[in-house]
């Protein structure tokens, strides 16, 4: 009897050579595509004007009608993105943040107690909404909107630029 010759399959090569060409695929994406899109910077320009927030004088007192003066102020990335709160009260006062995650939250953890008479300054870098308190009074709240600097320049783009 004469023996047939076995082939040999050769799918163990065609698999190998896939699993190659996808992950060659995967990491040409993550190069050039995910990675230059986390990491868009945008230049903001120093700030032209320095924004304040008084601490009034009595704030002390929750009957005050006045703790932070504006109660509510809105800046502008590139503009005036940067507050200095002065404390003219008789007492040591706080601007702690409801969002202790952000940027903001964690330098106003950090440099928490304003004595009084002296100032204590943050610069903004992320527009939105911000609210502050003081708090040994909580009665004393406040709010910061940061608005974009339109006329940023962006270093890198996504794909989500539009959305």
């Amino acid at each position: 009897m004469s023996e047939i010759p076995q082939q040999k399959s050769n799918w163990l090569a065609v698999m190998t050579i896939a699993m190659i060409v996808l992950s060659a695929s995967g990491i040409v994406y993550y190069q050039f595509m995910f990675i230059p899109a986390t990491q868009i910077q945008v230049i903001i320009p120093p700030p032209k004007d320095i924004s304040s927030v008084t601490i009034a004088f009595g704030a002390l007192d929750p009957n005050n009608t006045d703790f932070f003066i504006p109660e509510t102020i809105t800046i502008v990335l590139g503009i005036n993105h940067t507050i200095v709160w002065v404390n003219n009260d008789e007492i040591i006062h706080t601007v702690s943040s409801s969002s202790a995650g952000t940027e903001f939250g964690k330098a106003a953890l950090a440099n928490n107690y304003i004595d009084p008479g002296v100032s204590w300054n943050f610069t903004f870098s992320k527009p939105g909404e911000y609210d502050y308190y003081c708090t040994p009074h909580p009665y004393m709240r406040g709010l910061i909107i940061v608005l974009p600097y339109e006329d940023s320049t962006t270093i890198a783009t996504t794909e989500n630029e539009n959305h």
